[in-house]
């Protein structure tokens, strides 16, 4: 059972309050950011996918050089989220098309709130669904990229066939993602992403026929470490 403690009594009233064990509440705020950060959702999902925008500036500036944006590119961001990454890349794009597929509507809507500025030279169009269920024409895309989704992708193998198919010839991927953390003591301490990349993401991306597949090491982000697999068509 949950351990009370009785405040001092304030006016006429008695407060009791009730004290979680603090390795289950520590469970229960890891469960509750974890959901969050797949899915964010209300006003606290808001919350954090501003406070991600922060956080992943480094990893973003990257992502899109590595990118290599062209005016007349068209642009396909998966889980955009706040909307920072395709606000960056519609300055670049200026006369071909960017658009944002998020499962989140709390991160539609700060999307939305974010791209609505009098300096851009047009709009993204935002998509609330899941990719693979939307029916895109085969070679829609110059340029496909995701930042911190890669994680949460439950059918990995075919979500990459299916980009890979609205890529256009000559087109380009990037998939950025963090694989390590710094310890206590200053050490990278690897996930086991990290070999899942390197030992059976790459090979599959050139399985599935793109013509050159690889793995690219990109600034740290606060304690994190950030990757991308870059790929071409």
């Amino acid at each position: 059972m949950p351990s009370q403690t009785r405040i001092p009594r304030a006016g006429i009233a008695y407060v009791i309050i009730t004290r979680m064990p603090i390795r289950r509440l520590q469970t229960a705020w890891t469960t509750l950011m974890d959901r969050q950060h797949r899915l964010p959702d209300g006003w606290l999902g808001r919350l954090i996918g501003e406070r991600m925008v922060r956080q992943h500036t480094p990893e973003t500036l990257w992502t899109l050089q590595l990118l290599a944006l062209g005016p007349d590119d068209r642009v396909l961001e998966l889980g955009f989220g706040a909307g920072r990454a395709l606000q960056l890349a519609l300055q670049q794009v200026t006369g071909g098309q960017v658009v944002g597929v998020d499962l989140s509507p709390a991160m539609l809507q700060s999307a939305r709130r974010r791209l609505k500025t009098p300096y851009l030279p047009h709009s993204a169009s935002l998509i609330c669904a899941d990719i693979l269920s939307l029916p895109l024409r085969a070679g829609s895309f110059d340029k496909i990229f995701s930042i911190h989704t890669f994680y949460f992708w439950q059918h990995s193998i075919r979500t990459l066939q299916h980009l890979y198919a609205l890529l256009a010839p000559r087109g380009r991927l990037a998939l950025t993602m963090a694989t390590a953390k710094r310890d206590a003591r200053g050490h990278w301490v690897h996930w086991p992403l990290q070999a899942v990349l390197e030992q059976e993401t790459l090979p599959a991306l050139h399985e599935i026929g793109f013509r050159s597949a690889r793995l690219e090491h990109g600034p740290d982000s606060r304690a994190y470490n950030n990757v991308a697999l870059v790929a071409e068509k």
